[in-house]
């Protein structure tokens, strides 16, 4: 075969694989609601209902929508001009922790009204980022006062103070793992139990919702945003780390800017990326056989239309039926029976 056939081939093979990639499947949104610049997101229980938690002038807020049909039932804002610190949301989606406007006190509240449940002392904190554990019954809170930054730790029940862990960690906010065993602090996976570190990870430090790693929910492996290991690259990958023996089993190359959330479906079948990017700001693969199947998009999560989209939150609901992401101004809900007709994970 000459060379000017080789090449024509080629060609032909690139225009192939671009209608490919142009026809991938579309997954029209359930709905979406604008106003809101979320941080963080999380499904109730039930999986009927969704919340959001995220900064608004002089303050935070909260936002609760009907799954199904996005109705808002409920919403708060504590706009008193305390500290710069990012909310967290319980697993159930009850409860909204935050800082107080004084910096004495972290305010636990009732998601739905913003009426205060519980205050914990904080006079010699300086609060950056907190995360509920699974059970709700225990709050991480990571301390910039001290050096090593030390996670406190606050049982919920009692309103009394855990022993906690003094680790060498950047910013950042912690993560459970589902059986609240474990927690990751900076680069490490640490054991609630022994306060020992078990697994030093390659990530990406300073971002304060956490978003960036998740535990997979059946397995002893956890999902985070590393860097590239190719020479001079800028951005992002993501690394699956075995929990057993610290090392990494696949790395995940999503072409995005920057990797901002990960989350994966109850089943743990699905790992969802989301980020910053110009295309493809929500990828779905499948984790048996890492593979991108579908992408997802929506001209909200950009600033003006053909400019750069950015994701900040994911999440699934824990019946699986729902699928949720946050980006600039914008909340997006998927039923996720709509995206099986695309791939079957």
């Amino acid at each position: 075969m000459s060379r000017t056939l080789i090449m024509v081939f080629i060609n032909w093979l690139l225009v192939f694989a671009g209608h490919q990639n142009a026809s991938e499947p579309k997954a029209p949104p359930l709905w979406q609601e604008s106003g809101f610049a979320a941080s963080r997101l999380t499904f109730a229980q039930d999986g009927k209902t969704l919340v959001a938690v995220g900064l608004v002038k002089g303050g935070v807020g909260a936002r609760i929508w009907e799954s199904s049909s996005g109705k808002e039932t409920a919403r708060f804002d504590v706009t008193d001009d305390g500290p710069l610190t990012f909310p967290a949301i319980s697993a159930d989606g009850t409860a909204v922790s935050l800082a107080e406007a004084d910096g004495t006190a972290i305010g636990v509240r009732n998601a739905k009204t913003g009426e205060r449940k519980l205050s914990l002392d904080a006079r010699m904190t300086r609060v950056w980022s907190m995360s509920f554990d699974p059970s709700g019954k225990i709050l991480a809170v990571m301390d910039l006062r001290t050096s090593p930054t030390e996670l406190r730790l606050f049982d919920l029940t009692s309103g009394k103070e855990l022993p906690g862990i003094k680790a060498r960690a950047y910013p950042g906010s912690p993560v459970f793992s589902p059986d609240s065993k474990l927690i990751s602090i900076g680069k490490g996976v640490w054991d609630l139990g022994t306060k020992k570190q078990v697994v030093e990870l390659e990530r990406v430090p300073g971002n304060p919702m956490g978003n960036d790693l998740t535990f997979h929910p059946t397995a002893r492996l956890v999902a985070a945003v590393g860097p590239s290991s190719e020479r001079n690259s800028l951005t992002d990958v993501v690394g699956i780390w075995n929990l057993d023996d610290g090392t990494r089993v696949s790395t995940l190359d999503a072409k995005l800017d920057r990797i901002e959330a990960l989350a994966y479906s109850p089943d743990g079948k699905t790992l969802a990326i989301a980020g910053r990017g110009k295309a493809n700001v929500i990828q779905l693969w499948t984790t048996s056989k890492p593979e991108r199947k579908l992408a997802l998009e929506s001209e909200g999560f950009r600033a003006a239309q053909n400019t750069v989209g950015s994701v900040r939150a994911i999440a699934f609901s824990s019946d699986g039926k729902f699928f949720a992401a946050a980006g600039s101004q914008t909340v997006v809900v998927w039923d996720v029976s709509s995206l099986i007709h695309a791939y079957r994970p």
